[in-house]
């Protein structure tokens, strides 16, 4: 393949991971214009070396396929990707950054065997959809999901709490964790029992007013402190 033309695929794949990059970076994400740029032309740079690499070796006898060197791209790109996602608690964040790094990765290989075309497309494709899908998420119906953490002293306050929220109409427990500190009253310590509810609303209440509903009702009941928080289900 011409050098003119290699330089060429490697800059448009540049300049579109620049351009997603760019938009990351506008919103704050950790992988932004540096990390989508260099992902982009690394892929495209391995698909180059692949396309090289079996144009050498054509008409030699047990060479394998040339194009796995192409495809560990798609891996290593997993490992990057699961690098920007974090659990906290029951949500993960990052999900979107790793599918542009995973996007980024498809639109350099594209780039790198002359698809130059569709590597633009699909870029301001995504350019919209990364602008524009978040407004139209507000018209589309999710559920009311809180996080609610309650600390007591004893099972028996934690079981009445469980009873009452189980009570509450309109509400269902979709989870809950419980772990405690302390093994027994008498060893001069106080046991702490932290339980971590996760609750959905079968109503098509506003969310804040389901989050203030369920804690003043849990202060009815519950001996120590509330946290609650709301679940973002996008």
């Amino acid at each position: 393949m011409p050098f003119e033309i290699m330089l060429l695929r490697l800059a448009v794949a540049t300049l579109l991971g620049g351009i997603i990059g760019y938009e990351r970076d506008m919103h704050g994400r950790a992988a932004g214009l540096r990390t989508h740029t260099l992902v982009s032309i690394g892929s495209a740079l391995f698909t180059l070396v692949s396309i090289e690499f079996s144009s050498c070796i054509e008409g030699l006898i047990n060479h394998g396929d040339p194009g796995r060197i192409a495809a560990q791209v798609v891996t290593g790109i997993g490992f990057i990707g699961a690098g920007t996602s974090l659990k906290s608690g029951v949500t993960i964040k990052g999900l979107t950054t790793a599918a542009c790094l995973w996007l980024m990765a498809a639109i350099g290989m594209a780039c790198a065997i002359g698809h130059l075309s569709i590597a633009v497309v699909v870029t301001f494709a995504a350019i919209i959809i990364l602008t524009s899908a978040k407004g139209l998420e507000k018209y589309i119906p999710h559920t009311n999901q809180l996080k609610i953490t309650v600390v007591t002293a004893t099972f028996e306050e934690m079981a009445a709490i469980r009873d009452h929220l189980a009570a509450m109409e309109h509400i269902v427990i979709k989870e809950l964790n419980i772990s405690f500190r302390g093994e027994a009253p008498q060893d001069g310590r106080k046991r702490r029992i932290k339980a971590l509810f996760v609750l959905e609303s079968i109503t098509s209440k506003n969310r804040t007013a389901f989050a203030i509903e369920t804690f003043n009702s849990l202060r009815k009941v519950a001996p120590q402190p509330v946290y609650i928080s709301l679940i973002n289900n996008h």
